[in-house]
């Protein structure tokens, strides 16, 4: 998810009205970054202009706790060579809680299984649908033939570390090589020591 940590910062007031301030967010970037945290900080600021602190601490978070090692994962399993990885990044933003939440933890769930009725997790609209209807085909098609094959998207290439192919999935399905790869690079030297 895009904004995994989203969900999980929900429940602190300072992000949820997004009134936390830049030495707030400095301060809990501190516990991921360490001695580094002046340069995420700024990363982060150049990165996502015109955006709020609460806003690009959950970009930070979920960057250091969730992406950071799904990545990692992704680039060993790669280099295994013992089967073909794919990568995805689940970027649909949902729109209830005026937009609050974006795309949190888990919202690829109910896609992926194309039960979106069943929750209050979108607004349940014609775009929902269509991005849920072309979720579980997909992964119906991979779970059938190993590959995540299916006549609505784009050719899904294999993950390798030298192209970082990841399918972003949003209203409209696209291929991007390393997406984020600046931040990527930052928490991999980060992480590395």
């Amino acid at each position: 998810m895009k904004d995994e940590m989203a969900s999980f910062l929900a429940r602190d007031d300072k992000i949820w009205h997004r009134t936390l301030t830049e030495q707030e967010l400095s301060d809990r970037v501190a516990s991921a970054a360490g001695e580094q945290t002046d340069r995420v900080v700024e990363t982060y600021r150049r990165l996502y202009p015109g955006t709020r602190p609460a806003e690009r601490l959950i970009a930070t978070l979920t960057d250091s706790n969730f992406r950071i090692r799904s990545l990692m994962v992704a680039e060993r399993k790669s280099t295994q060579r013992r089967a073909p990885v794919y990568m995805y990044a689940f970027e649909w933003e949902t729109p209830l809680h005026d937009g609050l939440l974006k795309s949190p933890h888990a919202l690829d769930v109910p896609f992926t299984f194309d039960t979106i009725d069943l929750t209050n997790a979108t607004d349940r609209s014609a775009g929902a649908h269509r991005l849920a209807a072309t979720m579980s085909a997909t992964w119906a098609a991979f779970a059938h033939t190993g590959k995540p094959e299916h006549s609505a998207i784009p050719q899904w290439p294999v993950y390798e570390p030298t192209s970082r192919a990841t399918m972003i999935l949003d209203t409209e399905w696209r291929v991007e090589n390393d997406p984020r790869g600046e931040t990527r690079k930052l928490w991999q030297e980060i992480t590395a020591r």
